[in-house]
């Protein structure tokens, strides 16, 4: 049945609160703080504009336009190509949909000097879930046969305006040797600034000599030197912002342009002549692919934040580096933003203060700004005038930053926010801002005036971290949120004291216990877990702290890091985590950035016992991440106590990378009860002493190598010019550089002699003994090439070796043997897997602390069949004989593991190893494991349906929705008929859960329909036996026939 679409979206996947209606806005001429985001297309007058917008958590993905915006059932192709380049400037949706009757045309929204071609067409009627399936990244045919949906990327502007700054700065920087690059990143934002306001229609050609008396036109404004310098006199008179300052040393002080300009000799007119390149706007009715292709009024201010950070960054690489500017694409701080404001408390959060201690272009402050102006809107009723919209800026957002050019832009940036929300930014002379450089975006560099009290200057070089830093005296009793991107880059051993000594400091004042205190120390001076510190005393009590992090840091370290983790989880009651260290290298996502990285949100509170935070791992899929989004599934998202975020080292890459199910097999592994640790933490005060106990049979490799003062250390790595120690007592001994044959016991003959006079540290010659275990750096994806090679002579090991020599123990080569078994163990693989801070996380490579850290059952307690096993089973394996399910059973049973046990770490090897093929596995359309699935739930469901005297089918289910799959699971005694209208029924359920991986409908009594996206990683058996719990957790089955919950969600 065909549906009209803004009558009842949610039948074909889209929620009515998905989809923000402009036209009756426009029609009614009645905004509200919802439309703040898109004023500009509501108010516009130039062309015809949207009738409405499908958001996704508050981000546009799609327009919305009656076929007549685009001259009736024949599209206009020039009025196309308008309208497409206006929202291709405000760099948010991808998609452009014209409502014709019965079908909902898709274009892709890019730059392009033509109008692009239709991409999709999609049936407008009821039940129909394509259009979900576009949006959310699971169509994906669509998305790969198109070449225009390169250019429908939604960072095109981004690039594009990247581009034309990188392309001006090059050419000033090429033809204007005088000029240096502070001056250059200033001529180019001023004369943005000029451009924003002219498109913004703020200033006109009426005044265009007013401003400049050479200039005929707006055009003109920036065309030789002399008018640039009246226009950049006037910006200063007009506006008092002290925008963009050409050199730090002329903040707060009057510029005299006409004699800089002079002092660049017959370069001025060069300059200028690039300058005005900016000014350039193009005719009506063109498509310019230069400056003039930009149309201001309706780029985003956050938009030019980002883009100039990325810019900077580029710019001034070096610079930018040993500063500390780094780029935050809006769509990641728009998030965080949104995150942090939900968290906040009091009900009049427009009068919060909000803090970005390392602030660089002032993103953050931009979309805090807007917040803050939506936020009071929305309390009051009424459209924030320019005097409120002021008031915010100058006194409730507040910026730090060790480079002055950063800061600059940042406050260009807020003058250009601010000039966008006004709702009537004339007449000129009232449009004055205070300067924000003397009171709310504060310099914190080394030579700052509010270090200058510090003598030291590692010190002052901290900026922001430094101890003597204090905020400023309207913010004594703390601000109401501290959110931003602190710097990931390792500042070096040189600084570590300094941080150590501050975090130490913070976590005396918090009453952490002192033994807790004196291990605190930050690996590598890096700072980003020193801000968190930080924000303790920059926040009030209960007033919010949200960071982007480097999740390796934050979440995944163990040694120091755990130790870190664990003082600072005390201090902090943590709301919420998003783990997004799968999405590290989707280019989309967050150009340039490899790291893995986080959202932390946290509230400045001590946590009590019974605190619990909902923690967040999107999956890689690689069709929605190119569209720049990511799944925010609320059923995925894990409740973790802080107890366990404490205790347990690897809680977090455990859940990252397996489920529930996964965080208790790991466990037992370990040799550790949850259900025990839960309870020493309950009758204990919070984190208190640890509960040894809780481990049972189990013994490090690391103690147990300690225990029986055992050789292990890492491979011999060459000097440096600087560092080098005698390395002759190594002579003569086989030398490992690699390791390339298939052997499990590695043939010395064959090997070249140590060779080397120097290495880069001393070694014992005991450490290369004989039998030797050898663990690669890099394991290899090959099942039977991941765990150690065996020397049974001594050898020398390159440093992608960690060395464990079994030398001195009682039954050496047994103790080889059965390590060397385990190793190349599922179990071993999977322990390495969910707890590595490494491994599956930043690289395909481990750890020698994975190795170090794994739980082993001590030789000593293995019986004599157990070791009669490890012989025979050492034997085949050197034959090449290996049978690796008996090998896996067998260490299974060691650990105590289960069928089940043992199954769950079968399918989250399969579906989550950090190799191509896994991944394009997971995200595979399943097949053979539908049925699997099937066969899985029955199994677990069967018996209680028996007992209860029900009869019980579970089946797969046919149907027209290609980015799912359904199946019935149905107690067949109720024997009632599916209803007419399903599809329809379960596209609004889609539509109601838009990020869901998982729906059910309970179509009648006794009989739930289950839908799941088609993708590998949700149709394994783990994930069967999840679902059968559940279902029996909630009594499907026990009291099936009492529940009739037509159209429910669970």
């Amino acid at each position: 049945m065909v549906i009209d679409f803004f009558d009842s979206p949610q039948k074909m996947g889209i929620s009515d609160g998905m989809l923000v209606r402009l036209d009756r806005a426009r029609e009614k001429n009645t905004l509200s703080p919802d439309l703040l985001p898109y004023l500009d297309l509501i108010e516009s007058s130039e062309i015809e504009m949207p009738d409405a917008v499908i958001q996704i958590d508050g981000r546009a993905v799609m327009y919305l336009v009656k076929p007549q915006v685009l001259g009736g059932d024949n599209v206009d192709s020039a009025r196309l190509s308008s309208l497409v380049r206006v929202l291709a400037c405000r760099g948010d949706a991808r998609y452009l949909g014209v409502l014709n009757p019965g079908c909902l045309a898709i274009y892709p929204i890019g730059i392009s000097s033509q109008a692009p071609s239709r991409l999709d067409e999609i049936s407008l009627h009821s039940g129909n879930t394509a259009l979900h399936d576009l949006l959310s990244g699971q169509n994906k045919q669509k998305t790969q046969v198109s070449p225009d949906i390169k250019n429908a990327d939604s960072s095109w502007l981004d690039a594009f305006l990247f581009n034309l700054l990188a392309n001006t700065a090059e050419q000033l920087r090429y033809s204007c040797s005088g000029l240096s690059d502070s001056e250059i990143l200033s001529l180019i934002g001023r004369c943005l600034f000029v451009r924003f306001i002219a498109d913004r229609k703020i200033i006109s050609d009426k005044v265009a000599k007013i401003i400049s008396p050479s200039a005929g036109s707006l055009d003109e404004l920036l065309s030789s030197p002399e008018s640039v310098s009246c226009t950049f006199k006037w910006l200063d008179q007009t506006f008092n912002g002290n925008i963009l300052p050409l050199s730090a040393a002329q903040v707060n002080q009057e510029t005299n342009y006409t004699a800089f300009f002079k002092s660049l000799g017959a370069e001025a007119n060069i300059a200028c002549n690039i300058l005005n390149n900016i000014m350039r706007r193009a005719p009506a009715g063109q498509l310019q692919l230069f400056w003039d292709g930009i149309l201001f009024q309706h780029v985003p201010a956050d938009m030019l934040s980002q883009v100039y950070e990325h810019f900077a960054h580029a710019h001034q690489s070096d610079h930018a580096k040993s500063t500390s500017i780094h780029y935050t694409p809006r769509h990641i701080a728009q998030q965080l933003v949104d995150a942090a404001f939900a968290g906040i408390k009091r009900s009049d959060k427009d009068q919060a203060k909000v803090l970005d201690p390392a602030s660089g272009a002032g993103v953050f402050l931009v979309l805090a700004l807007k917040r803050l102006v939506q936020e009071n809107w929305k309390r009051t009723g009424i459209r924030p005038s320019r005097h409120t919209i002021r008031n915010i800026l100058n006194n409730q957002v507040y910026g730090l930053d060790i480079n002055h050019e950063s800061l600059k832009f940042a406050a260009l940036s807020l003058y250009l926010t601010a000039l966008e929300l006004d709702p009537e930014p004339t007449p000129l002379e009232d449009l004055r801002f205070a300067r924000l450089s003397e009171k709310t975006l504060i310099y914190v560099g080394e030579d700052s005036e509010i270090l200058k009290s510090s003598s030291c200057i590692l010190d002052r070089k901290l900026g922001s971290l430094s101890e003597h830093f204090v905020l400023p005296e309207e913010l004594s009793r703390g601000v109401d949120l501290v959110i931003g991107n602190p710097p990931w880059t390792e500042l070096g051993s040189t600084y570590k004291p300094k941080l150590d000594q501050q975090i130490r400091r913070i976590a005396n004042s918090h009453k952490i216990d002192n033994s807790l205190v004196a291990q605190l120390k930050v690996d590598n001076g890096v700072p980003d877990i020193p801000f968190i510190w930080r924000a303790l005393e920059w926040a009030k009590p209960g007033g919010m702290i949200a960071y982007a992090l480097h999740a390796q840091h934050l979440l995944f370290r163990q040694g120091n890091g755990a130790i870190m983790r664990k003082a600072l989880f005390q201090c902090l009651q943590i709301t919420g985590i998003l783990n997004a260290s799968a999405l590290r290298n989707e280019k989309q996502i967050w150009p340039n950035i490899t790291a893995p990285f986080c959202f932390l949100v946290a509230r400045n509170e001590r946590p009590t016992i019974d605190n619990y935070f909902y923690y967040l791992s999107p999956a890689r899929e690689k069709h929605l991440n190119d569209q720049a989004l990511f799944r925010v599934d609320p059923q995925a998202a894990t409740s973790i106590s802080h107890i366990y975020a404490a205790y347990l080292p690897w809680v977090f890459k455990a859940l990252a990378r397996g489920s529930s199910l996964d965080l208790e097999v790991t466990a037992k592994i370990a040799g550790i009860a949850l259900e025990e640790l839960q309870i020493c933490g309950d009758t204990r005060a919070v984190y208190g002493v640890e509960n040894n106990d809780t481990r049972r049979n189990r013994e490090e490799i690391s103690s147990y190598w300690e225990r029986y003062n055992l050789k292990n250390r890492d491979g011999v790595q060459n000097p440096s010019a600087k560092t080098f120690k005698n390395a002759i007592h190594l002579h003569g001994l086989p030398y490992l550089a690699r390791h390339t044959t298939h052997e499990h016991a590695i043939n010395t003959q064959r090997l070249p002699k140590f060779e080397l006079p120097k290495l880069y540290s001393n070694y014992e010659r005991e450490v290369f003994s004989a039998p030797l275990l050898l663990f690669r750096e890099s394991p290899k994806k090959n099942r039977d090439q991941r765990g150690a090679i065996v020397s049974y002579d001594d050898l020398v090991y390159r440093e992608t070796f960690f060395g464990y020599s079994c030398a001195g123990h009682a039954h050496p080569e047994l103790l080889a043997k059965y390590l060397q078994l385990i190793s190349l163990s599922e179990v071993f693989t999977y322990w390495v897997l969910m707890t590595s801070s490494k491994y599956g996380i930043e690289r395909d490579a481990i750890l020698k602390e994975d190795v170090d850290a794994f739980p082993i059952v001590p030789l000593e307690r293995l019986s004599n069949t157990q070791v009669e096993e490890i012989l025979r089973m050492s034997e085949e394996l050197y034959s090449g004989n290996m049978n690796w399910s008996d090998l896996d059973r067998f260490v299974g049973k060691l650990y105590g593991l289960n069928r089940a046990d043992q199954s769950v770490i079968k399918d989250t090897l399969m579906i989550n190893l950090p190799y191509s093929q896994n991944k394009d596995y997971a995200e595979a359309r399943p097949e053979e494991e539908l049925t699997d699935f099937v066969t899985e739930c029955t199994r677990v469901l069967a018996p209680f349906a028996d007992r209860a005297g029900q009869r019980l089918e579970v089946k797969i289910i046919d149907h027209d929705m290609q980015a799912w799959q359904f199946i019935c699971v149905d107690l067949l005694a109720q024997n009632s008929p599916t209803p007419p209208d399903i599809y329809a029924t379960l596209a609004t359920d889609i539509a109601n859960h838009f990020w869901a991986s998982q729906i059910r409908f309970h179509a009648t009594a006794g009989k739930v329909i289950i839908g799941q996206i088609a993708q590998n990683r949700y149709w394994t058996k783990t994930r069967a036996r999840l679902l059968a719990l559940d279902l029996l957790n909630n009594d499907f089955i026990k009291h099936g026939s009492e529940k009739n919950q037509h159209g429910a969600m669970q």
